[in-house]
């Protein structure tokens, strides 16, 4: 790689008399000129408000907030660059490229702290059609100077980070975890090309970080957590954690003194909130600010809340290109150049580069270090004794492996005597669908380290499945080695895209040592792409997140097991999403967390775009109805037609109708509040039915934190208690009146997640789905378990819905093997199995008579049977009637209290009413984005309530299919709507991990 160097183009902003005045000093000399802000305050704030909000909505380069940005920073540009500082910018440019060199733009505004809050990154030069910031000719750096000197580090590769992810239990919950596995995914071919190791710091605590920097060396520090602005002390400020896990507020500065004797830690990155805000009086008054006062060469800061998958790519292609010896603002540059390239909008102007190394290198990194040597033993000497050093590793797939659908590779670590893989494979409640047709062993030689008393200690092993036949990012996973017993099978979830023979190898690493590497699968026989149309949205989604490692590989990312597509689950260690299933939010998430919904997970890798779209020309399937949203993965959505055209409707806007303005809380209100209309049919007579202005009082009475994503909410038939089943092992059971928490119910899964909580009517059981297939019941009253349901088969699959029959006796479950169950409660015992279905049945209803059971079946391609909504006998399991209208996957049914209306939402953003006896469709209820997941009738049968992807609740009016009420305030994914006996309060349940209790 050519040598990456600058010439300096210093740009330093001072008071004047009439406002400001700009002075600059460059390769083509000195200039100054009159500085004037283009913008009043008001447009800088909806300037910035219009980047937040797009960024939830959509990811493409082409993106409104893309063409916002261009204007925002040409304006910056021209009152920036006027008259001589342009012409000298125009010299300086010549002038470095003359010497084959970039420009460096260094920013001071030591003198002016109140321009330090304008977004500079998007500087956009018209004349040149490019945002300085997005070529590494022309990086952007704030620049502070101080007087102590900076060299650059002599570092050998690896450089070593050290993660600090802080959650304090009394501030808004992240999920460690999945924050942990993201970092560790974006960074694991360079940690495997010993380019970069990573380290996490155990507890979040000041103490742990002095002692841990203290015993170690390390490059760079890297935190994830919270932030903010302390207004009183004019400082930014990080949450750290106590030792009893309660939050420890440290400023910037404090931070930077402990940091400041460790010479080796030249970089901080803090993924928070507001570490790049300053104080407008202060120029050293940020956190970001401070610890580069305190003598961090260079920190980098985020301005605006960033995506999960923008935080992935920030990440990899960062420390990628200080790895490869980029200064670091180029190697910045160079992740900036990703973003963009990736589709996300314009976060790629979300980090800010704080400076204080005249030259931008902060490392003198040695030359790379070569892959890990391969080596037929790790020990010279004897095991330890009392453990064998020596383990075999078994790998399995299935016979058939179908491109563009998930496949499960299942391997295991075993010791010699053990029985390995393929007995395992034989037993009967295996719970992969991988088969023993396949079996390949190798052994290999693990080195234990020893304890403090010299026993043999666990040891942590790398996992990495590589193949040239996957165009996705490769899959790897930790485990922990114990020396005396076998490992559980770990599950890769991988998607080949191409005919073929399918060739894996698998790598083990040890400490970056690789103890394996074994090309051991040849599968032949792969089918053609695809059985039909696949919709462009679903080959992304079978892209994006098509594959998972370790726990969560139920119902994984793509097509559960071998069976039709559904949407996506979460990947390992990360909290699963609720249903339905959405594009991912942002998350969230988090800087690196996101969130993740419907049962998706949250996952959104650059790499395989280019393959998608070659894909998608082959099958034909570009369709131009997209929805785009922050979160990591694309779910896979179906293809979506417009309603018959023979049908005559009447459009009512719900733009005019009153909206639902929450109560405060620490989540942020959406501002996308979309369009919602109803379309009614011709045979549809108009009644008298409710008008929006019985519901104007409605509003948010309170909040309720479940800790994690909410799949689904019921509300016992006394009205007093409200369950919500988590992305986890548990039920929560609050008390409705005071928002109470009273229990936390396990469901007894060792790995997995509750999918879906229901109590039976007559109020004696609460059921709660697992993604294993089973249904766990408990007393109501005393929360006690009573019986666990669990189906006879060797690979049972998720659950996705169920409802108890109205008088208690009798439980429907559908899930993702296309089947729907009918149990006796009494004594457990499987009465009936319906079969029909083609695609994981997520819709269940039981008619007032518990005589006829409806379904609804997810089918994410267009197909002539799982469109519609099927109305079953129950005591024979015969279809009686078909209801026709949705134009794709159906999510969820209800019957009204009366039986006389059938509604199913769906995919195709409509939710459709019935009259049962005839199966005329009533009415057409439009404007729920990305699907209407869950809908309910209140106990009148006068309103209908529904939730979408858009994270709004919507209350119609039965009778005239006019849209009432809707009630804004999650900020994910709405899964589920639940009514309160009485109908005077509506509950929801939302990726946002929250629960809102409406109501006047």
């Amino acid at each position: 790689m050519p040598e990456i160097d600058y010439l300096d183009f210093d740009i330093e902003i001072e008071q004047a008399a009439q406002s400001y005045r700009i002075e600059v000093n460059s390769p083509a000399g000195q200039s100054s000129s009159a500085f004037q802000p283009p913008f009043s305050e008001l447009e800088l704030e909806n300037f910035l408000l219009k980047l937040g909000q797009n960024r939830r909505v959509m990811r493409r380069i082409d993106a409104p907030d893309t063409e916002a940005a261009k204007t925002f920073g040409a304006r910056l540009f021209d009152a920036t660059f006027n008259g001589d500082i342009r012409a000298c910018l125009r010299s300086s440019l010549d002038e470095a490229t003359r010497q084959s060199k970039g420009l460096r733009i260094r920013l001071r505004l030591t003198d002016t702290p109140e321009l330090a809050d304008l977004p500079w990154e998007y500087l956009y030069h018209s004349a040149l059609n490019r945002f300085l910031a997005l070529s590494n000719k022309t990086p952007l750096v704030r620049y502070l100077e101080l007087p102590e000197r900076i060299a650059p580090l002599a570092v050998a590769t690896p450089l070593r980070v050290l993660t600090v992810i802080a959650s304090p239990r009394d501030q808004p919950t992240l999920d460690t975890a999945r924050e942990w596995q993201r970092l560790q995914e974006a960074l694991g071919e360079l940690i495997e090309r010993g380019l970069v190791t990573i380290d996490r710091l155990e507890q979040a605590s000041l103490l742990a970080l002095q002692q841990q920097l203290r015993r170690n060396t390390y490059h760079i520090l890297h935190f994830i957590g919270h932030g903010g602005f302390d207004t009183h002390s004019q400082d930014g400020v990080l949450m750290l954690e106590e030792p009893d896990g309660s939050g420890y507020r440290i400023s910037g500065q404090d931070l930077g003194m402990l940091l400041h004797d460790h010479q080796s830690l030249r970089l901080v990155v803090l993924n928070a909130c507001e570490g790049a805000r300053t104080s407008r009086t202060d120029p050293f008054a940020g956190a970001a600010q401070s610890l580069v006062q305190q003598g961090l060469p260079a920190v980098i800061a985020m301005q605006f809340e960033i995506s999960d998958e923008a935080a992935i790519i920030l990440a990899r292609e960062f420390y990628g290109a200080l790895a490869d010896s980029y200064p670091v603002d180029a190697a910045l540059t160079e992740a900036r150049k990703m973003l963009f390239a990736a589709g996300s909008g314009t976060e790629w102007g979300t980090p800010v580069l704080y400076l204080r190394a005249p030259d931008g290198k902060i490392f003198d990194v040695a030359a790379v270090a070569s892959a890990p040597t391969r080596r037929a033993t790790l020990l010279p000497e004897p095991p330890p004794e009392g453990a064998s050093h020596e383990r075999f590793l078994d790998a399995a797939l299935p016979e058939q492996v179908v491109v563009g659908k998930t496949i499960e590779l299942v391997t295991q670590i075993r010791l010699p005597d053990s029985a390995g893989l393929r007995a395992l494979l034989g037993q009967p409640d295996a719970d992969f669908e991988a088969q023993p047709n396949d079996v390949r062993t190798r052994a290999f030689a693990a080195n234990f380290p020893r304890d403090a008393l010299g026993k043999p200690a666990p040891l942590e092993l790398l996992l990495a499945i590589e193949s040239t036949d996957f165009h996705t990012p490769t899959p790897r996973q930790k485990i922990r080695l114990d020396p005396f017993q076998d490992t559980e099978p770990l599950i890769f979830l991988l998607t080949p895209l191409k005919t073929g023979e399918l060739r894996l190898v698998v790598h083990v690493y040890a400490a970056g040592e690789l103890l394996l590497a074994s090309g051991f699968l040849k599968v032949n026989g792969i089918s053609q792409l695809a059985e039909g149309l696949l919709p462009l949205k679903r080959l992304i989604s079978l892209s994006l997140g098509s594959f998972g490692i370790g726990e969560q590989h139920t119902a994984a990312v793509g097509i559960p097991g071998n069976h039709s597509p559904s949407p996506p689950t979460a990947q390992p260690n990360e909290e699963p999403p609720p249903r339905p299933a959405p594009e991912p939010a942002p998350v969230a998430t988090s800087p690196a967390q996101s969130v993740s919904v419907g049962r998706t997970a949250w996952m959104s890798w650059a790499a395989p775009f280019v393959t998608i779209i070659v894909v998608a020309l082959v099958v034909g399937a570009v369709y131009t109805r997209m929805n785009n949203n922050a979160s990591p993965s694309s779910s896979p959505v179906p293809n979506l037609t417009s309603a018959p055209a023979a049908q005559t409707t009447t459009t009512i806007a719900a733009t005019a109708l009153p909206t639902v303005v929450p109560a405060p809380t620490s989540i942020p209100t959406p501002t996308n509040s979309p369009t919602a209309v109803s379309t009614v049919t011709a045979v549809a007579e108009a009644t008298p039915g409710l008008t929006p202005a019985d519901f104007a009082g409605w509003h948010e009475l309170r909040a309720l934190d479940a800790g994690a994503v909410v799949n689904g909410i019921a509300i016992a038939p006394n009205g007093q208690q409200l369950a919500a089943a988590r992305s986890d092992r548990f039920v929560l059971l609050w008390r409705i009146a005071d928002g109470t928490l009273l229990s936390r119910l396990d469901s007894g899964l060792a790995r997995g997640r509750v999918t879906a909580v229901v109590f039976a009517p007559t109020g004696g059981l609460l059921a709660a789905a697992r993604s294993d297939g089973a249904i766990v019941l408990w007393n109501a009253a005393d929360r006690k378990q009573i019986r666990v349901l669990i189906p006879r088969l060797a690979r049972p699959q998720a659950i996705q819905s169920i409802v108890f029959s109205h008088d208690g006796n009798l439980l429907a479950a559908g899930g993702d093997d296309q089947l729907i169950r009918l149990w006796r409660i009494s004594d457990g015992t499987l009465l009936r199995t319906f079969k029909g279905h083609t695609a994981s049945v997520w819709g269940l209803a039981f008619a007032p008579d518990d005589k006829t059971l409806a379904s609804g079946a997810n089918q994410s391609q267009p197909g002539p049977n799982d469109r519609d909504v099927w109305l079953w006998n129950v005591a024979d399991g015969n279809v009686i009637r078909t209801f026709k209208g949705h134009s794709s996957g159906v999510l969820s049914v209800a019957f009204s209290p009366d039986g006389a209306t059938l509604a199913a939402g769906a995919w195709d953003e409509t939710v459709r009413l019935w009259n049962v006896a005839d199966g005329t469709l009533l009415h057409t209820l439009e404007g729920h984005p990305r699907g209407a997941g869950s809908i309910t009738f209140s106990p009148d049968g006068r309103v209908l309530a529904s939730a979408a992807g858009d994270g709004n609740a919507r209350l119609w009016d039965v009778a005239s299919g006019m849209l009432l009420r809707a009630l804004e305030g999650h900020t994910n994914w709405a899964s589920s709507v639940a009514f309160t006996p009485d109908g005077a309060m509506l509950a929801s349940g939302s990726a946002d991990e929250s629960i809102r209790i409406w109501g006047k």
